[in-house]
């Protein structure tokens, strides 16, 4: 992907300039996109937001879980 540029220095030495393009698949919405960090998960910022609020309301989700079954145990006693 991306293009190869050669740039003559002198008549024995040729420079090639390639991008460092990385291919990703978005784990928001499952697209490929490239990326030109090897890590990069989303691809865009708002699904990345999009990512966060959802493992947010995840983890408010999990925690009242756990609060109930707590009060359940208390009660039952």
């Amino acid at each position: 992907m991306g293009h190869t540029i050669f740039v003559p220095i002198d008549d024995l030495l040729e420079v090639t300039v390639t991008p460092n393009f990385h291919v990703h698949k978005c784990d928001w919405c499952g697209s490929m996109f490239n990326s030109f960090r090897d890590d990069a998960r989303y691809c865009s910022a708002s699904h990345k937001a999009a990512a966060g609020r959802q493992r947010q309301i995840q983890k408010y989700e999990d925690e009242i879980a756990a609060l109930k079954e707590k009060v359940k145990e208390y009660e039952t006693r």
